[in-house]
């Protein structure tokens, strides 16, 4: 085994035991582990206003494409 293998195990090891230190202190809730906020497109757009907006164009015209939907709510 080389030195950098062993580097890269013991780094790796103690890594796994942080993640496994944080998880047990989480259990007895002595820390709470939570996300870390993330950048991009939003996973859910669950709004009332955002939900209408779709439905209101299908009911005005039933013939409506996706590929339409999409370029009317400014959606790719």
């Amino acid at each position: 085994m080389s030195c950098v293998e062993i580097l890269v195990r013991a780094y790796c090891r103690r890594i796994v035991g942080r993640w496994a230190n944080k998880t047990e202190a989480s259990r007895t809730e002595q820390i709470v582990l939570h996300d870390v906020p993330s950048c991009g497109r939003p996973t859910a757009a669950s709004s009332p206003s955002m939900l209408k907006r779709p439905h209101a164009i299908i009911r005005r015209d039933r013939s409506i494409t996706n590929r339409q939907l999409a370029r009317e709510l400014s959606a790719s």
